[in-house]
C-alpha cells in the first residue's frame, strides 16, 4: 500500500487545492495520506491544527491521520517526523525543510523525501 507524508505549514500552505487533488488521488488508488507536521512554536495542538487544516479546504475525512512533532526544538521535529515515517511506512514525504528532509532521509531510508 502507497502512504503519502505531507507537511503543513511552507508544503500545504503554499498550494492547498494542488495537494488536496494528489491526497484524493492517492487516496482514490487505496493508499494512505497522513499530514505530517509539528506542534510548533506558537503551541498549536491537534485541534489547532485540524482547524488550519479546514480553512485550507482540506476536510478530515481527506487524510488517515494526523501526526504531530513535538516542536520544542527542531532537533525533535526532525527526529519525530523520521519516526512517524518509518512508524506508517510513508514511502514519500513532501516537506519544505531541508534539515527535517536530510533527518528523514538518513533515520527512514525507506522513505523518499520530495522537497517544496
Amino acid at each position: 500500500m502507497f502512504t503519502l507524508g505531507i507537511d503543513i505549514d511552507g508544503t500545504l500552505t503554499r498550494r492547498p487545492e494542488t495537494f488536496l487533488a494528489l491526497m484524493r488521488c492517492i487516496r482514490d488508488g487505496g493508499g494512505r495520506v497522513f499530514i505530517v507536521t509539528s506542534v510548533g512554536p506558537q503551541g498549536r495542538d491537534a485541534d489547532a491544527r485540524r482547524e488550519q487544516l479546514f480553512h485550507l479546504g482540506i476536510a478530515p475525512d481527506e487524510y488517515d491521520g494526523l501526526l504531530l512533532a513535538r516542536g520544542d526544538t527542531q532537533e525533535n521535529r526532525r527526529a519525530d517526523k523520521a519516526a512517524f515515517c518509518r512508524q506508517h511506512m510513508i514511502k514519500v514525504m513532501i516537506e519544505d525543510n531541508r534539515e527535517i528532509a536530510r533527518a528523514i532521509k538518513r533515520n527512514a531510508p525507506d522513505t523518499m523525501v520530495l522537497m517544496v
